[in-house]
């Protein structure tokens, strides 16, 4: 019983990365997500989701559950939520790798400051200068211009590395 077990196991882990790779979003090429809580980890999952999962990927901002359906980034049940010490952003870029992007580590870095250490923002530049160019569109619950506000933070402070 347990030499069967074993073997699964063992399967199950080589076929783990494929499966990741085949699997764009619950709804397809175009879903609609759902951000339940507009904060930069929620943003940056659907920014990184957007790049390099599902280039037609729309997003809709709402406090409860999406009419007719929709994938939730954020929220309780979502396959991309804060969990622990991840992040969405953490979940969305292991469940989409894209090892040729040269803002995801900074990015990470970045995100997981604001979101789990926010008392470390100020210290940190690039974090200070994200949480910055995130804040008016987070206010102003403006999916498409935070989106534009991580292009633009990656572009110029991200991928300087």
């Amino acid at each position: 019983m347990g030499r069967a077990r074993h073997a699964r196991v063992r399967l199950g882990a080589l076929l783990a990365p494929a499966a990741a790779l085949l699997t764009l979003s619950p709804a397809g090429w175009g879903a609609t997500w759902t951000l339940w809580r507009l904060e930069a980890d929620t943003i940056a999952a659907a920014w990184w989701i957007a790049r390099h999962a599902d280039p037609d990927a729309r997003f809709d901002h709402r406090t409860g559950p999406a009419p007719g359906g929709g994938s939730a980034i954020g929220g309780p049940d979502g396959r991309y939520r804060r969990s622990g010490l991840r992040t969405a952003l953490d979940m969305a870029m292991a469940r989409h790798p894209a090892p040729d992007e040269p803002c995801a580590e900074p990015l990470s870095k970045a995100i997981r400051l604001i979101e789990l250490a926010p008392w470390r923002v100020p210290a940190v530049p690039d974090a200070a200068a994200l949480q910055a160019a995130l804040a008016a569109p987070l206010a102003r619950a403006d999916v498409d211009a935070a989106l534009a506000a991580l292009d633009h933070w990656c572009r110029t402070q991200g991928s300087r590395r």
